[in-house]
């Protein structure tokens, strides 16, 4: 997940108010109004969000300026995604049984004071399930998983903060596989997340039953060259990584519980960027999200989705322009008759 800084939140929210607005909840089964014209039902009801990360709204903004970014908040969409550690969270345990929630506090009474429904990232770890002595906090090792001895501590801590924070409604465990890419197969460690991902949700719904529990979220990566990591699922839009479509498989034929299914990714490929229109690319998302529909019934999730604007259609790099949005727009114009349930920047 990049960094997104405080404005580009903000563009955030509002390019997912126009395209809220843009996407009903409810369509006629049919309506013709002359030739070429027609509605098709969306598969379901498709809810977006937003994601706080290190710069979100604070108390200490001048006060003008936190009304609006309220209000823009306010009208972002359903889900607010907040991680347990990093993104703008502190160490949440520094120290075995050492909680410290002084920064998860205001953020979570953020979502609630704006209307949002929350969802618990867990990711990053504590150092000290990493290895580190207790007490020391790296964030430059936000990126490792923890040890598998400690899975079971980073899955208490999970169930602490549910019980703690009435308002999360949804749980995702980890962020892209970070910490679980094999060097030596050359592929991502599906077991080792697997075996995460059950302690996590067993021990969350141990703590809440209702909280909705999702995974593995796994990085669907395009790539514009058919040689990298090659499979079937490619358009025009770029060839998507077959490590990644394999953990999906691995996971949701080990998985024991879950409420979801989710994923995250882009336009642009890796290797070239964005190689066909914006609009073409956007159909990457309903290609992704029918694929993974084929092979479960639970509600497709994208915890990120990152449409690339078409640059010859701005002439500049303008995170908050009308190119971004219209791409945006298009991401949701995909997303929501291939039927995904939710879908975030």
């Amino acid at each position: 997940m990049p960094p997104l800084g405080r404005r580009s939140f903000l563009a955030a929210g509002a390019v997912l108010t126009t395209g809220l607005a843009g996407c009903a909840r409810t369509i006629p089964e049919a309506y013709d109004d002359g030739p070429g014209w027609g509605w098709t039902r969306q598969a379901r009801p498709l809810d977006l969000g937003v994601t706080h990360v290190e710069y979100s709204l604070a108390p200490t903004d001048p006060p003008e300026a936190l009304a609006r970014g309220r209000a823009v908040l306010a009208g972002a969409g359903r889900w607010q995604n907040q991680h347990l550690m990093g993104w703008g969270a502190l160490n949440p345990e520094p120290a075995p049984g050492a909680d410290d929630w002084s920064s998860l506090d205001p953020r979570f009474s953020l979502i609630a004071g704006t209307g949002g429904r929350a969802v618990l990232t867990v990711a990053g770890a504590p150092d000290w399930m990493k290895g580190a002595p207790p007490g020391t906090t790296d964030f430059g090792r936000l990126e490792e998983a923890p040890l598998p001895r400690h899975y079971d501590d980073l899955a208490a801590l999970a169930a602490r903060a549910v019980a703690r924070y009435p308002q999360v409604a949804a749980v995702l465990v980890w962020n892209e596989f970070k910490g679980f890419y094999d060097e030596a197969r050359g592929g991502w460690d599906a077991a080792g997340y697997t075996d995460l991902y059950e302690r996590v949700a067993a021990a969350v719904k141990r703590a809440r039953p209702e909280v909705l529990v999702g995974g593995p979220y796994v990085p669907m990566d395009l790539w514009a060259s058919g040689d990298v990591a090659p499979s079937d699922l490619r358009g025009p839009w770029g060839v998507t990584d077959g490590r990644a479509l394999a953990a999906v498989e691995y996971w949701l034929a080990n998985h024991s519980v879950a409420d979801l299914v989710v994923v995250d990714g882009g336009t642009a490929t890796r290797d070239g960027g964005l190689v066909t229109d914006a609009v073409t690319a956007a159909e990457r998302f309903a290609a992704t999200t029918s694929w993974l529909r084929e092979r479960t019934g639970l509600p497709v999730w994208w915890a990120e989705f990152y449409p690339e604007p078409d640059r010859s259609a701005s002439g500049r790099d303008d995170p908050g322009g009308a190119a971004r949005a219209a791409a945006a727009v298009a991401a949701v114009a995909a997303l929501a008759p291939a039927g995904a349930s939710a879908a975030s920047l």
